[in-house]
């Protein structure tokens, strides 16, 4: 594969990048009765469960979700249905309801809603003689499939609108208006998610506003009110108290289960039912065992403060608008040594001119050593602590990358080895014994209708550090000075700056780069203005600046 970005004049970048990442095994392991299943069992916070489907279904046009409905006499001109489906999404009303006939795959054309909000849908449809069983899908939307088919602009939306409920038979619709009282009621048996991804969890459906009156009721003295949750039950919603909360309530205490090196996490649920909060901090306390401590140096919320892309220590302000939910995600690094047992400690939450609130936090130590922290699996949460990592802000090679070396003009890191030609361009790549490149790089200018490449003998190879080395050409011809600059670290990025300049006027017609691939290199290709796909036989571009 030949490759020509065509430049006109200017200073060039040109970025390779050389990745190689190795995937962990992700598992599951149990932990003080939760784990990365808890959240997708079911549960019935009404009349039906919630449930993971056992088997898939196509989404294009139907979605995700889907209640279960039995009509007991199929004859009936029309069945009704209240579903409290409790969904999270906004405006609800201009979704569209598709009723399927399970039998047969067959939809149900006459459909008329009566009521369509958050917290339940009622609606009435017309029985296919003699089926029982339907499947009613709440949150239809157009499934787009490829890259080609996706959507880029406005409307910004892809579930399917009500409009197809003006094409209902008007005679079938006027008798359902008249006898909304006198029509049977179908049984909902349950809803169903496609699968775990889909699935809204305890945390994704919403508390009804009798649920949500009711824990404010309980709790008239307080400015705001806090619900420690477990990190199994990651908090899902900004806007709107979950479900969950209305049956576990608040707390000011939390029990969590730990093992030795691990990186253990919790959440503090704030929600702001009476008025906006400003300045929300979260204080800890050190950790207390019977015969040991965990500093509270050792814990942070990372909402709250971090560690910044430049490695220096940053903090944040939280407020929150009222009936708003913050998730406080806190974390807590566990010694490798640490003494089993129960460790007790406290967090405390205030806001400006709001009387804080302290949590008594107890996590309980078992016996069993974590060799990753908990990363392996990625419902502790553990990866957080990522967020605050310092790895690769120098100049050095991270595990389990080796230090770089140069022989002549040969660089080596890891497995990938770089031969850099006179001119100061790549002459040959070679990663894990396959040659990537099938010719040199080649870099021309073409002035006054000649073609000009970059000729040098002063290709300078410097190692600035175990991870880092720089290299230079200078070069001058025909009165146009190129000064070619790169460098590379230990994982295989590298990075060119080619600059053309003169003294004098000089008409440059074009400025090319040009690589050639093996067919071994890759079967993919993308950027560059090319949309990405398989790899071409040969692909130009032209670039039309900016160029300084």
């Amino acid at each position: 594969m030949t490759f020509y970005p065509l430049l006109k004049t200017g200073t060039i970048y040109v970025v390779a990048a050389l990745l190689f990442f190795g995937l962990p095994n992700f598992t599951n392991a149990q932990s003080g009765g939760y784990d990365g299943k808890s959240q997708y069992q079911p549960f019935k916070p009404d009349a039906a469960p919630f449930v993971v489907a056992d088997s898939l279904w196509n989404v294009d046009s139907l979605g995700n979700h889907r209640a279960i409905v039995r009509v007991k006499d199929p004859s009936r001109n029309a069945v009704l249905v209240s579903l409290p489906w409790r969904r999270p999404d906004r405006h609800p009303e201009t979704k569209r309801i598709v009723v399927i006939e399970n039998r047969t795959g067959r939809k149900v054309r006459n459909i008329h809603v009566f009521k369509l909000t958050n917290e339940e849908g009622i609606f009435a449809f017309e029985p296919v003689p003699g089926s029982k069983n339907y499947a009613v899908y709440y949150l239809p939307y157009k499934f787009r499939e490829k890259w080609n088919d996706a959507r880029y602009g406005k409307p910004w939306n892809d579930y399917l609108d009500t409009t197809i409920y003006t094409l209902m038979d008007q005679k079938w619709l006027a008798e359902v208006k008249s006898n909304r009282n006198k029509l049977p009621i179908a049984h909902v048996e349950r809803f169903e998610s496609r699968t775990e991804f889909d699935f809204f969890t305890p945390m994704g459906l919403i508390a009804t506003q009798l649920e949500e009156m009711h824990l404010k009721d309980s709790h008239p003295e307080k400015s705001f009110i806090l619900f420690p949750e477990d990190r199994a039950f990651p908090i899902r919603l900004p806007d709107q108290l979950p479900w969950r909360w209305t049956t576990h309530g608040s707390s000011d205490s939390f029990t969590g289960y730990a093992s030795r090196n691990e990186y253990y996490t919790w959440q503090i649920g704030i929600w702001a039912p009476f008025e906006q909060l400003n300045n929300i901090k979260v204080r800890f306390s050190d950790f207390i065992g019977k015969s040991a401590i965990i500093k509270k140096d050792d814990i942070t919320c990372f909402n709250q403060e971090g560690i910044n892309w430049d490695g220096k220590p940053v903090r944040f302000q939280i407020n929150l608008k009222k009936e708003g939910v913050q998730a406080l995600w806190c974390g807590i690094q566990i010694p490798e040594n640490a003494a089993p047992g129960k460790y007790t400690g406290t967090a405390t939450v205030s806001a400006d001119g709001m009387p804080a609130q302290t949590i008594q936090v107890n996590i309980h130590v078992d016996n069993n050593l974590l060799p990753d922290r908990g990363d392996n699996d990625l419902w502790r949460h553990s990866r957080l602590r990522w967020l605050n990592s310092t790895i690769g802000i120098d100049d050095l090679p991270v595990t389990p990358y080796q230090p770089m070396v140069i022989t002549g003009r040969q660089i080596e890191a890891t497995g990938k080895q770089v031969q850099v030609g006179d001119n100061g361009l790549i002459e040959r790549i070679t990663i894990n014994n396959k040659q990537v490149l099938a010719k040199p790089i080649a870099f021309y200018i073409v002035a006054d209708g000649k073609t000009i490449p970059i000729r040098s003998k002063n290709a300078k190879v410097e190692k600035i550090s175990d991870g880092l080395i720089r290299w230079s050409a200078p070069a001058e011809q025909n009165g146009i000075r190129l000064m070619c600059n790169a460098s590379m670290e230990y994982d295989g990025y590298i990075r060119y700056n080619i600059k053309v300049a003169s003294d004098k006027p000089v008409s440059i017609q074009d400025i090319q780069f040009t690589t050639n691939y093996t067919n071994a290199a890759s079967p993919y290709f993308m950027g560059c203005g090319y949309d990405g796909g398989l790899t071409p036989g040969e692909y130009r571009w032209d670039w039309k600046g900016p160029w300084d």
